[in-house]
């Protein structure tokens, strides 16, 4: 356990290794990996003393199996002519010969023993480490997972509010012409689990159309990422409901599979979090139904388009430099233009987007939120924008608007800018005052 946290440490302060060099907290890092450390040191000390005493104890019980043997066979074979038991048969009449075969026969079989009981250690450092990983498997969410039993055909038998859910996702969820017509927060209470005593949300009432663009403005602290959180399904509100409307009425969220209700979802959050692998990959999620043509298309929706381009001509200038040509002739099925962002999206990013600025970051994770065309019904936007410039923010905001409004998408922003939320139908500020 203590190895665990000192690993956790460590990749915490290498992660971040610019931002502890820059407030010069290395010291402090070796500091907290040094104390889990030391508690291991402590246990593995503890282990090693009574590992050492049972070996001890092993070893001289081996030596006086050799003493006790050795005097026996030598009074068996020195008296055995004398013993007054031997002419009766009643004496064992063994030679040297046969002594030490029985000898090396037992001694061989103790080893055996021996080596048997080394699984058993083995086995408890398993059932130690395997007790925190069966404890939290055990734990039920309060969140409903969608499971491959939990088809739509089993919710539609449950309850008048999933069969209208059902409706709404007829086909398992793939069918393009699900609709949300309405989203309403009715008399929603919420604290967060870890702060019981803090009430984030107080009787949120809020009501808006689908297909209309909504703000959430307000200070720090004020409930606008918590409402995205509820809308995600990480939690449930502790009372009211959350409902989504579509053509067959009314649904509470909390009766809606979780991973059916976010294959209709587009999020982009406030930090955007990038994977280690091509920006391919990340875009698309690794879900290689995904067409490369709607890949390309995000791409440039997202304002991406220039510096994926300028990656793979970074890529084409290294293969030069090394004897390489690149060939350009994987993807004949896009226009020359798109040919070059095709082999930019193969560029690969290192951990957390390594390799890209925030604003970069950001760009890939709208793209990420829009490349499913007429799947997503509704785009969750949290500061999406912060990290670009005025310029850039205008351009991506004039894309997403656009393909808001061709797909008829429901869309929240949260924004502290008054340049984000210019184009939104109303916003709502203060969810914690309501």
């Amino acid at each position: 356990h203590g190895y665990g946290k000192a690993r956790a440490v460590a990749e915490e302060a290498l992660f971040s290794i610019k931002t502890v060099a820059a407030f010069g907290g290395e010291s402090k890092e070796i500091a907290r990996y040094s104390e889990p450390l030391g508690i291991a040191k402590k246990a593995g000390v503890s282990l090693a003393g009574w590992t050492g005493f049972f070996f001890g104890v092993l070893f001289a019980g081996f030596g006086f199996a050799y003493a006790a043997t050795f005097w026996y066979a030598g009074e068996v074979v020195v008296y055995r002519d004398t013993n007054p038991r031997a002419s009766s048969g009643s004496f064992p009449l063994y030679d040297q010969g046969a002594i030490m075969t029985v000898f090396f026969s037992v001694l061989i079989g103790l080893m055996g023993v021996s080596d048997a009981g080394q699984p058993v250690g083995a086995l408890f450092e398993g059932m130690g480490a395997a007790a925190l990983i069966w404890e939290t498997m055990d734990n039920q969410p309060d969140i409903e997972e969608d499971a491959a039993k939990k088809t739509v055909v089993a919710i539609e038998k449950r309850s008048v509010e999933q069969s209208n859910w059902a409706k709404l996702l007829r086909a398992t969820g793939n069918d393009d012409s699900a609709e949300v017509t309405r989203v309403e927060f009715k008399n929603v209470l919420f604290t967060y689990p870890s702060r019981p005593g803090q009430l984030i949300l107080n009787k949120l009432n809020l009501t808006f159309e689908g297909g209309q663009k909504v703000a959430l403005v307000g200070e720090s602290g004020s409930g606008k990422s918590t409402c995205m959180q509820l809308f995600l399904k990480f939690y449930n509100a502790d009372a009211g409901e959350l409902l989504i409307h579509g053509p067959s009425g009314p649904v509470n969220i909390n009766t809606i599979p979780a991973a059916k209700w976010r294959q209709l979802i587009g999020y982009v959050g406030q930090e955007p979090v990038l994977f280690k692998g091509s920006i391919y990959d990340n875009v698309t999620s690794r879900d290689d139904s995904v067409p490369l043509e709607d890949v390309i298309w995000a791409i440039k929706t997202a304002e991406a388009a220039e510096f994926v381009k300028d990656k793979a001509r970074e890529a084409a200038q290294n293969k030069s430099k090394d004897g390489k040509k690149s060939s350009g002739s994987e993807y004949v099925d896009v226009e020359e233009e798109d040919k070059l962002i095709a082999k930019g999206l193969k560029t690969v990013l290192g951990q957390g987007g390594g390799g890209l600025s925030g604003g970069q970051k950001q760009r890939i994770a709208i793209a990420r939120a829009i490349v499913l065309r007429g799947k997503r019904k509704m785009l969750l936007l949290d500061e999406a924008t912060s990290a670009l410039d005025n310029k850039t923010e205008f351009e991506v905001q004039g894309t997403i608007d656009n393909v808001v409004a061709e797909q008829k998408m429901t869309t929240i922003t949260i924004a502290h800018r008054l340049s984000t939320i210019q184009s939104v139908c109303y916003y709502c500020s203060s969810a914690i005052d309501s």
